[in-house]
């Protein structure tokens, strides 16, 4: 696995580098198609399982804007914690962009029902 630079205002992006072509995946909720313990992305027939722990990473650095390269369809487990993966941007650094990043903001009402469990987003 590998941790590239992307453009501003480009988001997260998984590339798979062992499939033909080189399909990528953003990470956006609508690629989302598993959650059940774990997050699975998918864009056609491209499935990248066990993204969590890398996103948590980037959003507890601040990183809006990513590659991750991978060789198989999950990132590497290593200890089970985002550990590693802190020390590959502590090593790497990062560097902070000239474009300002637009944050999201609604303006009505969010709902999100999966099951029994119901999550609601209000705009403040």
């Amino acid at each position: 696995m590998t941790f590239l630079p992307a453009a501003a205002n480009s988001g997260i992006r998984f590339r798979r580098v062992d499939l033909e072509g080189k399909p990528e995946i953003e990470a956006r909720v609508e690629n989302v198609i598993e959650n059940n313990r774990s997050t699975t992305l998918a864009k056609g027939n491209t499935r990248i399982h066990t993204v969590e722990h890398v996103l948590a990473t980037f959003a507890g650095y601040g990183i809006s804007n990513a590659v991750v390269e991978l060789d198989a369809n999950e990132p590497p487990i290593a200890d089970g914690s985002a550990r590693e993966y802190c020390k590959m941007i502590e090593t790497a650094g990062i560097v902070a962009q000239d474009e300002r990043r637009e944050p999201y903001a609604i303006s009505a009402p969010l709902e999100l029902e999966m099951g029994e469990t119901l999550m609601t987003l209000f705009p403040d």
